[in-house]
């Protein structure tokens, strides 16, 4: 009887099934056994319940799988349930009686039945996936902003930290009913009170008979368009079709499509080029204030762009380089750097000396070193393969500016990331897309 007693106290036995302790005497004890604090109940559960003909039926199923599987992105139904029972209480372990299940869903199979509470049950969210989710579509939304607005004074995107630090300085609140795009594109109003920010442009292609394409290009230029430019046209006296490429606001898309299928003979269509037309490399600057070169001399604001430029001539794109990284000097020397003058100066003149285009952009090796694998040889942009047919036709302007230009497609041992080389007629290589288009324009100036 003692052994008996101890094994109870002890907490070997269940604790649903133990009897109240005797003491002694014969009388009940009022000291109750409780279950270990260590112990979490129902750690790795997501129930899922659907109320039906007046019974209330649960499903357990595994943490953040439910929303996976209602999206499509989980195909695995043994990744969502846990168990095929359902359940009129879960915590309890309470099982759904079979007459309930026949009344409410006209069968007995389980599997059947929880297949219908997965896909039409109310979702218990707990705290931790619903931060994950909130955590997703903000970072959809900064990847929606970096995708598709730029910097309007140099038409280039922003970093996703820039974008990121910006949408919490203006208190961007999460909408899980809606769309990371539209609350995206929501929050840019906002955004400009911060820094400048807008759409990028898209780059449109009207494909009209030869008799709609004057009044189509008439049409563009009017200022119907917002923020409309003509790029390029080709009339093909040949066929009956020709094309105009222009680049538009995407708030114009709409519009356009309108007018290519209503105002051009029912013929005309419309082909959408390039989503979102930017410059290469980012825009790092937008927070910054003025900077200048100590000394008086060179000076370069950030926010009058178009001043700078007529004071400072061929060299102003130089100039904001160098000023970019006086600012980082100074706060080197700031820091206790000795040498900061020296390594200023050295940095100046090393820049103007470069022609005015930055170093890390100018002058690539010809060759590829070692550890780079090359994926397409140097060679014509219109000779890319298939596979690189968005970079082909991106690259394609190039051709059209001047002759003679060709591209070499690297990637690092290791790295997914392909990088593009430009090489000019004369074998000189640009790092990015946009440095070899302004070089091109010079030289057709020229």
């Amino acid at each position: 009887g003692s052994g008996t007693h101890r094994h109870a106290a002890g907490g070997f036995a269940d604790p649903r099934a133990r009897r109240p302790s005797v003491a002694m005497s014969g009388r009940a004890s009022v000291t109750q056994l409780a279950l270990p604090t260590g112990i979490k109940k129902l750690t790795n559960i997501a129930v899922v319940r659907l109320k039906k003909a007046g019974v209330r039926f649960e499903i357990a199923c595994y943490k953040n799988t439910v929303v996976a599987w209602r999206d499509g992105f989980e195909k695995d139904l043994d990744n969502v349930l846990q168990t095929t029972k359902v359940y009129n209480n879960v915590s309890k372990g309470v099982f759904a009686k079979e007459e309930d299940l026949l009344k409410a869903f006209g069968t007995k199979d389980e599997e059947k039945v929880s297949l219908l509470i997965l896909t039409d049950g109310e979702l218990q969210v707990s705290e931790k996936e619903r931060k994950n989710v909130f955590d997703t579509i903000f970072r959809d939304a900064v990847t929606v902003l970096v995708e598709k607005c730029v910097n309007p004074s140099t038409n280039r995107p922003y970093p996703p930290g820039m974008i990121e630090r910006a949408l919490r300085e203006i208190h961007f609140s999460v909408d899980p009913m809606r769309s990371a795009k539209q609350q995206a594109l929501a929050a840019i109003p906002k955004l400009r009170a911060v820094f400048p920010i807008k759409r990028a442009a898209m780059r449109f292609k009207f494909v009209v008979g030869n008799e709609w394409f004057d009044k189509t290009i008439q049409w563009i230029e009017s200022g119907a368009v917002l923020d409309a430019v003509v790029e390029r046209t080709t009339k093909n006296t040949n066929d009956s079709e020709s094309e105009i490429v222009c680049v538009a606001d995407p708030s114009a898309y709409r519009l356009c499509d309108a007018f290519a299928r209503d105002e051009t003979g029912k013929t005309g269509r419309l082909e959408v080029v390039t989503v979102a037309v930017t410059e290469g490399g980012v825009s790092s600057g937008a927070f910054e204030s003025s900077s200048g070169v100590s000394g008086g001399v060179l000076v370069a604001k950030s926010d009058k762009g178009d001043e700078t430029n007529e004071a400072l001539g061929p060299f102003s794109d130089a100039i904001r380089e160098v000023a970019r990284d006086v600012r980082v000097l100074d706060l080197d020397a700031a820091a206790g750097g000795g040498d900061a003058d020296g390594r200023r100066a050295s940095r100046v003149s090393s820049r103007i000396a470069s022609g005015g285009a930055p170093r890390s952009e100018r002058g690539v090796d010809v060759e590829a070193g070692a550890g780079v694998e090359v994926l397409y040889a140097r060679g014509k942009i219109k000779d890319l393969p298939e596979s690189y047919a968005s970079r082909r036709d991106r690259f394609a302007p190039l051709d059209d500016i001047q002759d003679g230009w060709t591209v070499e497609l690297r990637r690092k041992n290791g790295s997914s990331v392909v990088d593009a080389v430009f090489f000019d007629p004369d074998g000189v290589g640009y790092k990015a897309f946009a440095d070899a288009r302004r070089e091109a324009l010079k030289s057709k100036k020229r």
